[in-house]
């Protein structure tokens, strides 16, 4: 009666797994579509190998759950929400967004630099204030937008500190927490996405380990990225 018991409840964990499984990949034929959204971060740039961290995602997907990705990179170099939003009109963009099963996004390190008018020793304070709240309302109608089109699972990526040459870098990795904790708040408004906090993964550091110029990640950095992104989908993919 036990052996039975124990064979019933392995094929429930099977028949609930494919399941599942099918409802990620059903509309793609067995393969995860991934749509990636903003800037030079997500185009990649800096990586002498020019995957970025979506490419180096998909790879390591692919390698972990023996499924293939098929990706559309939408970044765009010197991106700003105000930008994303406008491309958002572009109907390839979006019939592109509802054939996703995932939706990465990275954007906001433009609408900082733009905010802080790109004098990082001299912080207006007023200005990165006003900067954030229009940042958030940007993302918040990137959300609305994506979500008239589809309900698949938006992972937002928090913004990086690549500022540490500065003297006042301590203030600037503050105000990029803030910023952060203003993209987490956004998002909570949204069923069906994910905050994937990357602040961390290059603090402590030497910067020539991770960066390829004063802004962009190198190879090794990107990799950290990926390493993250792949890390919180994995998890929402097993919870």
């Amino acid at each position: 009666m036990k052996k039975i018991l124990i064979i019933g409840c392995a094929v429930m964990v099977i028949i609930i797994s494919g399941i599942f499984t099918n409802k990620i990949y059903s509309q793609n034929s067995g393969r995860l579509h991934v749509v990636s959204l903003g800037d030079s971060i997500t185009y990649g740039t800096g990586d002498p190998l020019k995957k970025g961290y979506t490419e180096r995602f998909k790879e390591q997907y692919t390698l972990q759950k023996g499924i293939p990705v098929h990706l559309d990179n939408f970044g765009v170099p010197k991106y700003t929400t105000e930008d994303l939003l406008e491309q958002l009109n572009n109907q390839k963009v979006m019939n592109k967004i509802q054939k996703a099963d995932y939706i990465t996004l990275y954007i906001g390190t433009n609408d900082f630099r733009k905010s802080a008018e790109r004098k990082f020793d001299t912080i207006n304070i007023d200005n990165l204030e006003v900067g954030k709240n229009k940042y958030a309302n940007n993302v918040n109608t990137i959300l609305e937008k994506i979500r008239t089109e589809t309900d698949a699972h938006v992972f937002v990526l928090g913004l990086y500190h690549p500022y540490t040459e500065f003297k006042n870098d301590q203030q600037l990795l503050t105000l990029i927490h803030q910023w952060n904790e203003e993209i987490n708040k956004t998002i909570t408004q949204f069923e069906g996405t994910t905050f994937i906090p990357i602040l961390d993964l290059f603090q402590n550091s030497p910067k020539e380990d991770y960066f390829a110029d004063s802004l962009h990640p190198n190879s090794a950095g990107y990799q950290q990225i990926a390493n993250r992104v792949l890390e919180k989908v994995l998890l929402y993919e097993n919870n």
